[in-house]
């Protein structure tokens, strides 16, 4: 026999005899390789469930988890079920015996085959479980500005004047739009069905909403415009924030910023609102109860102006939310007309009076047109529709609780716009004795929140953007603190 045949010969030998010392260390390693399956199952199970409560807590924070953090979880669940399987594989291999030449022996061929699916098996696991990144799960998401407008209703007199300002909005030329119109015309909820439609058409990528009201705060205007924007504001002075606002938006393509409820000159150079030439994408939209504000003091590129319902309009809507007080009170049919015309065709006057009259009886309805028609109308303000200020001040008068009444003259004390804690109404209803015989806390936060639920009913009170918060209309408000003004408590 030549060398290299003999070389072969013992290559082969060699191979054959390690290959199967190699398949039989599967055999005399069968209870380690179970046993430290065993072990890393189990270890990566506190794994997932570690990450499972740190992604449960990020969820309810209300942040985004990761893809990888995601696919993480789905390949440990995957190698987890797999080796569980093994594992219960094991179990009944246990009970399995063969006999050989009369001797009762354990069957090796079904425990070298799990001890090598173990083995392998064991190495996945443990590279899972060096995968694992329980330091960056999530973050938190750009969310997409919710202009669902579920107040809004398509009368033909608003349809129109939300046309005009969509196709302003599309006008490379213009830079500014002003709203105006009488407070309770509709401005607000109008100038959301214009964005909602706006970022529909994809005329924008964003927009945001920031009130404003008859004293402006630059401060507090600059957070919610940057907050839409992903940017930090760490600059101390106004005149640095607006800069960092300017140069952030000067990398908007199409960004729609609306100013709301806009009383006097606001000059938006002191915000950071001032777009360069190029930026025909980025738009601002303002609204106003007073038209001089918008091209003396702001210098909008166009006007729109959002005045009265027409007068089917107002009369359809307001039989539309009474409808159900006629068809159980029958007696009021005849009424409607006359009252749905008294409220002047201002929205908020035909909403407030509505809610007003709903699940009441003729005689109600019929004192209700009788102040309606024979008031006497104050000057509270000269800029706004005297009308208004009846209208409210009946449904105000006609609150039949006076914890209720005292109340809503505590929400007047709160800002313009601003978001009012149930919580504190609580306390300041009890440091000022406004509820009788309510000596605990619990009882008055029980009261408090009926006493709510009856002013929203009456339209009153608005939802705020929680439960823990209500919000009171503008218009309303000044009728409240006209009341207290006027006739002091």
């Amino acid at each position: 026999m030549s060398c290299i045949a003999e070389i072969g010969i013992a290559a082969i030998a060699d191979w054959t005899v390690g290959a199967i010392g190699r398949q039989l260390g599967y055999i005399f390693q069968y209870k380690n390789n179970i046993s430290n399956l065993q072990t890393e199952t189990h270890n990566l199970g506190l794994e997932e469930q570690k990450m499972k409560e740190l992604v449960d807590d990020a969820l309810t924070n209300g942040d985004a988890i990761f893809e990888t953090t995601k696919n993480w979880q789905k390949d440990a669940e995957m190698i987890s079920k797999q080796a569980k399987e093994i594992l219960e594989d094991e179990n009944r291999a246990n009970t399995g015996w063969c006999i050989f030449r009369g001797l009762l022996l354990l069957n090796l061929v079904p425990r070298y085959r799990l001890s090598t699916k173990a083995k392998k098996m064991g190495v996945s696991v443990v590279k899972i479980k060096g995968e694992v990144n329980f330091e960056n799960i999530s973050h938190r998401p750009h969310l997409q500005s919710d202009f669902m407008n579920e107040d809004y209703i398509n009368f033909d007199s608003r349809n129109e004047i939300v046309d005009g300002i969509l196709e302003a909005l599309e006008d490379g030329n213009t830079r500014m739009i002003g709203v105006h119109g009488m407070p309770g015309a509709g401005k607000t909820t109008l100038v959301k069905e214009v964005s909602r439609r706006a970022l529909e058409m994809k005329l924008f990528s964003e927009a945001v909403l920031v009130p404003v009201s008859n004293t402006p705060d630059i401060g507090k205007i600059q957070k919610a415009i940057a907050e839409r924007l992903e940017l930090k504001l760490d600059k101390e002075t106004t005149p640095e924030r607006a800069l960092l606002l300017r140069n952030k938006l000067q990398q908007e393509k199409k960004f729609l910023i609306i100013l709301d409820d806009v009383w006097k000159k606001l000059n938006i150079r002191d915000v950071g609102t001032v777009f360069k030439g190029d930026q025909i994408g980025c738009k601002i939209l303002f609204t106003s109860r007073f038209e001089r504000v918008l091209p003396t003091d702001i210098g909008v590129d166009k006007i729109f102006k959002v005045g009265l319902l027409e007068k089917a309009e107002a009369l359809n809507w307001f039989s539309s939310m009474v409808a159900q007080t006629i068809e159980k009170y029958s007696e009021c049919a005849d009424l409607v007309h006359d009252i749905a015309d008294e409220c002047g065709r201002l929205p908020i006057t035909v909403e407030t009076i509505a809610c007003a009259l709903k699940d009441q009886r003729r005689h109600f309805w019929q004192d209700v047109l009788n102040q309606l028609k024979n008031s006497n109308l104050r000057d509270i303000n000269r800029e706004v529709n005297e009308k208004v200020f009846n209208s409210i001040e009946l449904c105000y008068n006609y609150v039949y609780n006076n914890e209720a009444k005292l109340l809503l003259l505590v929400c007047s004390s709160f800002g313009e716009d601003e978001s009012i804690r149930i919580e504190e109404l609580i306390r300041y209803g009890m440091g000022w004795g406004i509820f009788e015989k309510m000596h605990n806390v619990q009882g008055a936060r029980v009261k408090v929140n009926s006493l709510i639920d009856d002013l929203k009913d009456r339209a009153l009170l608005l939802d705020g953007d929680d439960h823990h918060i209500v919000k009171m209309h503008d218009i309303i408000r000044d009728v409240a603190i006209s009341v207290v003004v006027l006739r002091p408590l």
